[in-house]
């Protein structure tokens, strides 16, 4: 994508021309960033320009806003998805920062107190300007021309609180953006999402609202006094989503979603007010849980079955092995008395699953039966440490002198006693980690 012109004006719309997706050709990332680049440096001279009559400022913004348009529709987003996570984070933050700039300096040359509007399927553009001496009684700003869709209000005291503090002969200009698709760019890790600085996993973040932005020249600095008012919509297909309302803020390192000044006034299944106290772009994340899929019928039979069948087996080879090492005097060593117990603590541990690993009804029983089995496994760990230091004994001192190393009872005592330590600890720490809804067992985290 190249262009020999210097003109802003036909720049933009032989941008717009080579932008148009094809249907039979292939869209890559790579076509996209230089789209990019181009819209940058069509800010870059825009800013210098002062010289473009209305008419050419209508034609110039519809042009930028078809090229933001091409930009983010759905083959684009295909395309985009090809780049990396970073790459594409910083790129659409490099296109959502240009297209505010342009059409700021859109509505300072066009001066009209009449808002104009550039419409498309992916982007809305609305910008006017106004003076003091005619401020309306609400800057309010919508996606849509009628309807309940997403829509901004700034607060028209801020304006009045700046012009005191300057210049009350001042003309504002006010530009609003609607990006549909934009959100989905805006991300910083495949894995999980940063919000406000603090990474959030575990659970699943996604953006159905679009982006909302909002600029004003001169700029309002600082915080707000009244809130600005944002109007999210959105179809809510996900059980229990959590809505955050946030914005994008632009850092050295690249982007993030963040929360500061911004807060969720109400939500239902379809909108989400927010109120935040600064302008920029904003938005709305859904965080929810995906819900475990099911276990179908049969599967949860033949689980049981093999789970049932499995520890039978496994506790006869048990049985035998223990009345083996009990019935026979010359098996009665140190390494032999480590079996003995490991089998007794596997015995005991497979006995109390099948029992009770179902038996959620009972609250106490469920939580005394879970610490049980926690007890229990460790205790065959330990057994099998046990056995690794008798072997270590066997092996490196292989003419002991009489009375030297550890005795019958000193290896009993640590075996069946130091498992007690990290069962008391998830106890005191975490005690319902110990039961869920269809099981016994230790919760982690």
């Amino acid at each position: 994508m190249e262009s020999g012109t210097s003109d802003p004006v036909s720049l933009a719309k032989n941008l717009s021309e080579i932008s148009k997706p094809v249907d039979n050709e292939l869209m890559v990332s790579g076509d996209l960033y230089t789209a990019v680049d181009m819209l940058k440096k069509l800010d870059q001279r825009t800013s210098k320009n002062e010289t473009v009559s209305k008419e050419e400022v209508d034609s110039f913004m519809k042009d930028v806003v078809n090229v933001a348009n091409n930009l983010l529709g759905e083959k684009a987003i295909e395309a985009w998805q090809d780049s990396p996570t970073k790459s594409r984070s910083d790129e659409a933050s490099k296109l959502l920062t240009s297209i505010e700039n342009i059409a700021l300096m859109a509505a300072s040359v066009s001066n009209s107190k009449n808002i104009s509007n550039v419409a498309t399927s992916s982007v809305v553009l609305r910008f006017r300007s106004f003076g003091i001496e005619n401020l309306p009684k609400r800057v309010a700003f919508s996606a849509v021309d009628d309807g309940p869709g997403s829509r901004i209000e700034m607060p028209v005291s801020e304006l009045l609180r700046e012009s005191n503090r300057t210049d009350l002969e001042r003309i504002n200009h006010i530009a609003f953006i609607y990006f549909k698709n934009i959100a989905l760019l805006l991300t910083t890790s495949s894995s999980s999402t940063n919000i406000s600085g603090e990474e959030v996993k575990g659970n699943t973040i996604v953006n159905t609202t679009g982006v909302i932005s909002l600029s004003t020249n001169p700029k309002i600095p600082g915080t707000f006094e009244e809130p600005v008012v944002i109007t999210l919509q959105y179809y809510q297909s996900q059980g229990g989503p959590q809505p955050s309302c946030v914005f994008w803020k632009i850092s050295e390192n690249g982007g993030l979603w963040s929360k500061e000044g911004c807060n969720v006034h109400f939500t239902n299944a379809t909108h989400t007010i927010c109120h935040c106290y600064h302008l920029t772009s904003f938005s709305v994340l859904m965080q929810y849980t995906p819900e475990p899929t099911p276990i179908v019928d049969t599967h949860e039979l033949a689980l049981s079955l093999i789970t049932y069948i499995g520890i039978s087996i496994s506790l006869i080879a048990l049985v035998l092995a223990l009345m083996t090492f009990c019935s026979f005097a010359f098996l009665r060593s140190n390494r032999n008395f480590a079996h003995t117990n490991l089998v007794l603590s596997l015995i005991l541990a497979e006995l109390l699953f099948v029992v009770g690993i179902d038996k959620t009804q009972y609250e106490t029983g469920c939580f005394v039966i879970a610490v049980f089995l926690h007890y229990l496994f460790l205790v065959a760990f330990c057994w099998m440490a046990s056995e690794g230091v008798i072997l270590y004994l066997m092996l490196v001192k292989v003419l002991p002198t009489s009375g030297e190393g550890p005795k019958k009872k000193h290896f009993f005592i640590c075996s069946w006693g130091i498992p007690t330590i990290p069962v008391v600890t998830a106890i005191v720490v975490n005690r319902e980690g110990y039961t869920t809804d269809r099981q016994q067992l230790l919760v982690v985290g």
